[in-house]
């Protein structure tokens, strides 16, 4: 793909083209909102190397720069909004100053031109991504039939596409594609192709797959009263070139339909989807190898009492990442009590949940049956909120194992507090604390998660804010000696004076202490930051 660097150079022209053309038009409006911080962490501890933080004193400076209401002549209309960036952390950005946005936008009452920072949208399974490029859209008539074109580099920064001399740059990615819509009364129908290619000579490749794709795709959605019909059917062909075997072919099909009505006091919701193992989206979303079933249904007798019911169906082979398929049904269904007691904001659910999980291959099989209490209501003139959830488990095969102790019980309690006026602060907070099931994306069991989550805010009249929060968690894996605990604090003071215009200085502290089953990854992370944010308008 020799054009590579053709294209991207074209795209590189078009966008300083439109930029110089922008900057010369007079009578622009403009406002420059800033964030600067000072920073100062210190790491310690065995794991310390694991910590995302530097471990030293920096500035960090971003200043957004939006130009609007540029009147370019005829009906054309123009704005820009830039991004720009001044660091000394590597943490941050390897470089002291860099752009991060570039977004140009020309539009006349049928036509959209954008340039730079583009989203690329064309349908879920064909390309939804940002690119670095150029986009255009006509319109006819209204803004429901249209036809939309877009083009440019995949690169995640602008760092890669203008310096091409970063150590971290990926391999060049380009892509792009056209999207048709037509609109008649009630039904919507999109026909997408969208193309993706890696630049095979690229020296960044190193030992990276090359991947070549085209991909139709085909969209619809049809109204009618309270029901909604929409689906979508795409067609991936991909050509793969490992670094060190031969290339291969590759054929895949994606389809989804997705459900949504409401008659009178019965509302009903379902999609299915099914992927096959060899469909490939490089700009899009889609899980490779997965069915998967959902419905549920709502059915409100009258303003107290609601019943529903859920049901959940669907394998996946984690991307392929798994040695065999993973299977998981889960069905529930309950009651809905509200105005209990003659509260207003009081509800009372009571359901039971069938959740099983099997692999093709045997290694696994477990089955889990819960039942399920959860009460929510308002006190205090509504000033307070509370949520009140509890789930207990009915068998000992969940887990496949003899004992299901750490998920017996699994709850979630939730206070929130408003408000209370002490002169001239309110105060104000939240209170979280639970245990609940997690799913592990690398085993596909379910791990157990405790926390407790306490935070508290007063802010003044005059805009000043003084706040603080504890968070302790901890995390009980399916992978043996893989546990762990964090403590987290924080507190913080902020000021808004006049002179930043809307703007506010703010100072943190934050303490976070990680302990593992493995003592050798401990560390604890001691952040210390002041946060200014200052505008300028015109």
């Amino acid at each position: 793909m020799e054009c590579m660097p053709v294209c991207r150079n074209i795209t590189l022209a078009f966008t300083a083209c439109l930029f110089s053309f922008t900057s010369a038009t007079a009578e622009t409006t403009y406002q420059m909102e800033n964030r600067t911080a000072l920073l100062n962490y210190t790491i310690t501890g065995p794991g310390k190397a694991q910590s995302f933080y530097d471990p030293k004193a920096r500035i960090y400076h971003e200043s957004d720069i939006q130009i609007s209401d540029l009147q370019l002549g005829g009906d054309w209309k123009g704005s820009l909004l830039t991004t720009l960036r001044y660091t000394d952390s590597p943490q941050y950005d390897p470089n002291y100053t860099s752009i991060q946005n570039l977004a140009i936008h020309l539009a006349d009452p049928q036509n959209n031109i954008d340039a730079g920072d583009v989203f690329a949208n064309l349908s879920p399974y064909s390309m939804m991504k940002g690119i670095k490029g150029v986009g255009f859209q006509h319109n006819f008539g209204d803004d429901r039939n249209y036809v939309r074109a877009v083009y440019g580099s995949f690169d995640g920064q602008w760092a890669y596409l203008l310096l091409n001399s970063r150590l971290d740059e990926p391999m060049d990615r380009f892509g792009g594609g056209v999207r048709v819509q037509r609109a008649i009364d009630n039904l919507t129908v999109g026909a997408n192709l969208a193309q993706v290619a890696d630049r095979a000579r690229d020296p960044k490749r190193g030992t990276s797959n090359v991947y070549r794709q085209v991909l139709p795709a085909v969209d619809w959605e049809y109204r009618s009263g309270g029901m909604v019909l929409s689906g979508e059917h795409a067609y991936s062909r991909s050509k793969l070139l490992p670094y060190a075997s031969l290339s291969q072919s590759l054929q895949g099909y994606a389809n989804r339909i997705v459900f949504r009505g409401i008659y009178r006091t019965f509302s009903l919701n379902g999609n299915v989807e099914r992927v096959t193992p060899n469909f490939i989206t490089l700009g899009g979303g889609a899980t490779p190898d997965r069915m998967r079933y959902h419905a549920r249904a709502d059915w409100r007798l009258d303003r107290q009492w609601q019943i529903f019911s859920d049901y959940d169906q669907f394998y996946n082979s984690l991307s392929q990442q798994l040695s065999t398929r993973t299977h998981y049904e889960t069905a529930e269904a309950g009651i809905i009590r509200r105005h209990l007691l003659g509260r207003r904001a009081s509800a009372l659910t009571i359901s039971g949940r069938s959740r099983s999980k099997r692999t093709d291959d045997g290694s696994a099989s477990a089955r889990s049956h819960r039942i399920r209490l959860k009460y929510k209501d308002r006190a205090f003139d509504n000033a307070l909120n509370y949520t009140l959830d509890y789930e207990r488990l009915l068998n000992t095969d969940k887990a496949g194992i003899a004992t299901t102790r750490l998920s017996n019980n699994l709850y979630h309690i939730s206070v929130g507090y408003r408000g209370y006026d002490i002169g001239k602060w309110r105060v104000s907070g939240d209170f979280d604390f639970g245990r609940q099931e997690l799913q592990n994306p690398t085993t596909a069991n379910f791990d157990i998660s405790d926390m407790m989550l306490l935070s508290l805010k007063a802010k003044s009249s005059g805009g000043s804010e003084l706040g603080a929060s504890y968070n302790l968690g901890s995390n009980r894996v399916t992978v043996a000696g893989s546990g762990s605990r964090q403590n987290r604090g924080m507190v913080y003071f902020s000021i808004a004076p006049k002179i930043l215009h809307g703007g506010s200085i703010r100072s943190e502290y934050s303490l976070n202490d990680y302990r593992f089953d493995n003592v050798t990854r401990n560390y604890r992370e001691g952040l210390l930051q002041v946060l200014i944010n200052w505008n300028l308008k015109k």
